[in-house]
Parts: C-alpha cells; structure tokens; sequence
C-alpha cells in the first residue's frame, strides 16, 4: 500500500453583499420649511419658537376627520366644542375666546372663533402649523397663547390625484377625491371634495359634512407666486 497525501489550496473568494433600507419618516419634521411660522424659508430645527407641524399623513394615520381634531394633536393644545358645534381652542392657559390664540387659513388671519368657527374637513387641508407663545408680530394679533395656521392643499405642476375611504361604527363613512391640474406652464389649478356622513350610539347625534376647496396657482417666476383659494363648507 502507498499513502498519498494530497494538499488543496482554496482560491481567492469575493462576495458581494448590498444591504437596502427606507430613510425613516422624520416623524418630527425637522427639515420642513418653517415659512408660515417665520415669513422666512428656513427648516423648523433652526425655528427659535416651539412649532408642531401636523401632516396630512399623520392626519390619515390617527384617524382625524376634521381640523379642530388635527390641531389637539399638538402637545399642549386642547380642543372642545359649544352648543352648534362651534369649535373651542386652548393653548398653555390661554383660550381661544379672548383672542389669545389666534387661527389663520394659508398666513391668513381668520375671524376669532367665538364670532364665526366651523369645523373644516382635514381633507382639504396639507398640513397644520401650531406656533406657540406670542405671535402678534405673525398674525397682526396680541395672540398671546399661539397663533395656529391651516395650510390647505396647493396646487402642483404635474397631475396628481387624491382620494379617501373611511368606514367606520354606526354607519359611519368618508370619502375625498382632490386632483391637481397643471393649465400652462405657469399656472395650475386644483379642486378638492370630502363628504362625511354617520351616527352615533346617542340618539340625534348624527353628524354630515360636505367640503370643497378650489385653487389656482400663477408663478410667472420661480421666486414668485400668486394663489386664489375659496373654501365652502356644509355641516349639520
């Protein structure tokens, strides 16, 4: 008998491996323009203020129907309503029928809500901007509590199409259709409906909303820009 002792070298290996991942949802919104609440382009980290942007995605992802729902979502702000479902606002103390908070539509300031305040589908609306603490030089107001700005949806050069279906409890229901229409090269428009209609587990305690938002937008040069909204509202 022979004994061969046989010796194998292994080759050279190479492996490639690719790793993919999604950039996580900055839920903070920390690198969000801060242009409503400063009048200045600048990311919300660099804001000297206490600002809470509330998205349409988080508006979706809670469940909210309406504005004054999206608008508690801000910590430390409180909401309720009065006889007519008029909305009510508090923010560190301060209430919202002394005019010490204030509420705008796109920089806009509103009416005080004790005069004239109704709910507004959160349908219609891109994001809501709370700003804590004195914003009389924001709003033209003494808001001493904060001053809350509801930024509607705006109008986008390429076509783009939104819709909504919710079902709920006592035959509860949501539906929204927005689409956005580029005209000309400069000018685009965009209209938006929601309708909510249910009960409730109290007898007479149902509740119907009807919304629609159209806009148009002209930027006849890219640092300017020119926007026409109308809101109209029906509730009962």
């Amino acid at each position: 008998p022979v004994a061969v002792v046989i010796t194998l070298e292994v080759g050279g290996l190479r492996q490639t491996v690719v790793g993919e991942a999604a950039r996580p949802e900055d839920a903070l919104q920390l690198d969000a323009s801060a242009a409503r609440g400063t009048r200045l382009d600048i990311p919300v980290r660099e804001l000297p203020a206490s600002l809470t942007v509330i998205t349409q995605d988080l508006m979706q992802e809670r469940g909210i129907n309406n504005a004054t729902d999206a608008t508690e979502l801000a910590p430390g702000v409180t909401t309720f309503t009065v006889s007519g479902s008029i909305p009510r606002i508090n923010v560190r103390g301060f209430s919202c029928t002394s005019g010490a908070v204030s509420v705008s539509c796109d920089g806009i300031c509103q009416n005080t809500l004790p005069q004239s305040a109704r709910p507004l589908d959160a349908f219609l609306l891109e994001r809501v901007e709370v700003l804590k603490g004195p914003a009389s030089l924001m709003s033209g107001e003494g808001a001493i509590g904060a001053s809350i700005n509801y930024v509607t949806k705006e109008p986008r050069r390429n076509l783009e199409v939104d819709t909504l279906a919710s079902f709920g409890s006592f035959d509860k229901y949501r539906a929204g259709l927005g689409i956005s229409v580029p005209i000309t090269s400069t000018l685009a428009g965009r209209i938006d409906y929601s309708h909510t209609d249910g009960g409730g587990y109290v007898d007479r305690t149902g509740d119907k909303m009807q919304s629609a938002a159209a806009s148009l937008r002209w930027t006849p040069h890219p640092s300017t820009s020119l926007k026409g909204s109308a809101v109209y509202t029906r509730d009962h």
